[in-house]
């Protein structure tokens, strides 16, 4: 089960609390976005498995989470997982802040490595601006977005004077490193027969692998990366049809169906909203 609210969301920033009890069935919550993600749990403890990665996330432990990172989190039994979750574009943070995320992200980004932070120090004004957050609801359009820089501003400097450390990869699991060859192969040619040939394995043993370690089907996995990139590209200028064949799609119709299915809504959509800033 799970409760989700508190939501804010604004262009290139968004605040969600969720608060999950455990589902032996499936994760939690899972997800992937070309923006960048801080998770700041609050209660209970969750295992979270990022690109092949395990960690464990517990009470006033954060993780920031690089753009077009597929993650799952899986809740520890006879607990409740409580979590606010910041998804924002580096064009939300201004000024000095800036810099400071230049700092924590270091060569971790080069690396698509995520980092791990201890806040319990800084919690009670961790969350109090996490639950400021609400208040700009009551904010016109412009001075909402400043509002809401302005707490990820103050998020970013909290991190900052917290201690840190990166998550680093294992590379002996199967299914992690069928994704580490997804990941690595995205854009080009990319099927269940081509992956399974690569490994030397079966396309039954190859999916029903992927799916029990990560949550997700190969091909959809695949499908939403490629979408978070496309994302990306179109947010940099290109148009949906030039992005589509960059990330791998082979006609535009499929991409149209696909991000459709992925994001909820035409990709037309996010053009607009890039040419309103």
């Amino acid at each position: 089960m799970s409760e989700s609210g508190g939501k804010v969301s604004l262009g290139t920033m968004k605040v969600e609390y969720r608060k999950d009890s455990p589902k032996c069935e499936s994760f939690a919550f899972s997800g992937c976005t070309e923006l960048y993600r801080i998770i700041f749990v609050t209660g209970g403890e969750a295992v979270l498995t990022l690109e092949g990665r395990e960690l464990t996330l517990s009470r006033d432990s954060a993780i920031l989470l690089l753009p077009l990172g597929y993650y799952s989190v899986r809740v520890a039994p006879d607990t409740v997982f409580e979590s606010y979750t910041v998804s924002f574009s580096r064009d939300a943070v201004f000024g000095s802040a800036r810099e400071l995320l230049s700092t924590l992200l270091g060569d971790n980004e080069e690396k698509e490595l995520p980092r791990v932070f201890d806040f319990a120090k800084m919690s009670r004004e961790i969350i109090s601006t996490l639950e400021r957050a609400d208040i700009s609801d009551s904010l016109p359009g412009r001075e909402r977005r400043v509002y809401l820089s302005s707490l990820l501003c103050e998020l970013v400097a909290f991190l900052s004077a917290t201690s840190s450390e990166p998550a680093l990869p294992d590379d002996s699991d199967f299914a992690v490193r069928v994704m580490q060859f997804v990941n690595e192969n995205i854009k080009g040619e990319m099927s269940l027969d081509k992956i399974s040939r690569y490994f030397f394995v079966s396309k039954f043993y190859l999916c029903r692998a992927f799916k029990a370690r990560f949550g997700i089907s190969v091909h959809e996995y695949i499908t939403t990366k490629r979408i978070m990139l496309s994302r990306q590209l179109i947010s940099a200028g290109e148009t949906a049809s030039a992005a589509a064949y960059k990330v791998g799609f082979g006609d535009y119709s499929s991409f149209y169906r696909a991000y459709r299915k992925v994001v909820g809504e035409v990709p037309a959509r996010l053009n607009q909203r890039r040419d309103s800033k």
